[in-house]
Formats: structure tokens, sequence, C-alpha cells
């Protein structure tokens, strides 16, 4: 999962996951099916507006999900290949979060 912007600017993240999870760490494109694994739900330019999504999205939610809010941060490139390649872009990091309501 690829997301473009301006490494130098804060943004935050707003995701999704399963309420019963405890750690996420595995990104997925659909919504959640498994322990561990969320979905992006949007980036926002300030926390207000992020947890402003976030308390929405928990309010319009089944009861299966839950919305957090996180800092995005830019992904490391390892590779110079790819670095080139992808020249500007970055990508929002996949690193486990401890989750506490």
């Amino acid at each position: 999962m690829s997301i473009s912007f301006d490494p130098t600017t804060l943004l935050y993240a707003v995701v999704e996951y399963l309420k019963s999870s405890e750690h996420i760490y595995d990104p997925v494109d659909a919504k959640p099916e498994q322990d561990g694994q969320y979905r992006l739900v949007c980036l926002a330019v300030n926390s207000d507006e992020a947890w402003r999504v976030a308390r929405i999205l928990r309010a319009l939610s089944d009861g299966r999900y839950w919305y957090n809010v996180c800092v995005a941060e830019p992904e490391s490139l390892f590779d110079d290949n790819v670095s080139d390649a992808l020249c500007d872009s970055q990508a929002v990091a996949s690193e486990p979060l401890n989750l506490t309501p």
C-alpha cells in the first residue's frame, strides 16, 4: 500500500480494524477479517480532523470494527532501484501498533 505525500508535513492516519485486535500489523485493501489486519481509511493534515473522522466512523460502526488514529510516517526504502523508481513517493508505515481505546 503506497500513498504519496510530502514527508515534511506530518499526517495522521485513520485506520479500521477488528475490535478484537490487540495489535495491528497486516495492511489490507478490504475490510479486515482477521485479528492483526487493518485498513487505512484516510489521511488528515491534523489530529483533530483525523479524530473527528474516527469518531464519526465509530458512531456509524456495526460494532465489529473500531477506528483509531496514528501518525503516518514515511516508510524507508531499502532497494535503490525501488527508491529511484518511486522518486518522491513514500508509504504509510505498517509497524505493529499497541491499541488502547
